[in-house]
């Protein structure tokens, strides 16, 4: 009975292989398929890139990428969340700009700020990201052509509204063409977790306004 039972078990492992190979072969075939056609969708993209281009119209058309995440997401059944879809359309719109033309994006650094997280939300993650110390130098790096486009904060829910860029926004020939909200949130980090050792705390100023 126990050598009956071996083999009916190392029968099922061979099923479940066969059944996993037969699967990833069936996914290797639509991967064939969706790289046809991003392909595809790319081609026409640089055909919309050249004749934006003879007509002097920018490359980024928010408007028309908002309205693109909006109809793959009513046309969505599941199981694919909405996040994960708006995440590999937003990848797909990002590579259709960059072979329509190469970008840099300046933005309020260092890596990792929610200014970086908001132009990676919004441009995706085939451009350039260019970090700048300070919010003029964001202004600055676009206003002289170095960069495509900046990405500076406007309001947020801790400090309420950013003057400087407020004030640069009124100095400058730059104007906004797209807007982004990103969520903020600030955490504790700790060695150990221990609440009661903690003696100095190092944080960005807006967490202790």
């Amino acid at each position: 009975m126990e050598s009956e039972k071996i083999r009916s078990e190392d029968n099922s492992s061979d099923d479940s292989d066969t059944r996993i190979a037969e699967f990833r072969n069936a996914i290797d075939a639509i991967d064939e398929k969706l790289l046809g056609l991003i392909n595809e969708r790319l081609g026409f993209a640089l055909e919309i890139g050249k004749a934006k281009a003879l007509k002097g119209a920018q490359i980024l058309d928010s408007a028309r990428e908002y309205h693109v995440l909006d109809h793959v997401t009513n046309l969505n059944n599941g199981p694919i969340s909405k996040n994960a879809l708006h995440q590999i359309f937003k990848q797909i719109m990002a590579a259709s700009r960059e072979i329509q033309k190469a970008h840099r994006v300046s933005y309020l650094g260092p890596e990792a700020t929610f200014s970086h997280i908001a132009a990676m939300n919004h441009f995706g993650r085939t451009v350039s990201f260019i970090p700048q110390p300070g919010i003029p130098d964001v202004f600055n790096d676009v206003e002289k052509g170095s960069s495509h486009y900046g990405v500076v904060p406007i309001e947020n829910s801790i400090e309420g509204t950013v003057n400087n860029t407020l004030d640069l926004l009124f100095e400058s020939d730059l104007k906004i063409c797209a807007e982004k909200y990103q969520p903020i949130s600030h955490d504790l980090l700790s060695a150990d977790g221990v609440l009661k050792d903690i003696r100095v705390i190092y944080s960005h100023l807006q967490v202790f306004p």
